[in-house]
């Protein structure tokens, strides 16, 4: 099971994202989000993620925003799993309900004591 917390109202858990290198990254757990994980482009150069092409999305607000993808791999846990990371600018790492489907994993949200559980179904 892995436990994450609350920050900023949202709800978050710490994952190691490993490219040429790794870095621990809080993550939001986005369940508005259909893909699998979101980074700032910044941290996916720095991690010298594989870049394997260029998209466009559709936001939430019904925008269209383009993006790029790099192959990386992510430890959730003692859970890997290889997934095309999609970058945006100015976005916060953000897990999408593809990751969590995936890895079937059942999310529980605690509200009054702010705190979050990832655990397999």
């Amino acid at each position: 099971m892995l436990h994450g917390i609350f920050e900023n109202g949202f709800p978050c858990i710490d994952v190691i994202v490993v490219g040429k290198t790794e870095k621990t990254v809080r993550a939001v757990i986005d369940t508005g989000f259909n893909g699998y994980f979101t980074l700032p482009e910044s941290v996916a150069i720095s991690l010298g993620l594989e870049f394997i092409g260029v998209g466009s999305a559709r936001l939430a607000n019904g925008m269209r925003s383009p993006y790029k993808s790099y192959n990386a791999r992510l430890l959730l846990g003692d859970k890997r799993i290889n997934v095309v990371v999609d970058t945006q600018q100015n976005s916060p790492a953000l897990i999408g309900n593809k990751l969590l489907h995936d890895m079937n994993m059942l999310l529980s949200l605690h509200i009054k004591n702010e705190t979050v559980e990832l655990e397999e179904k």
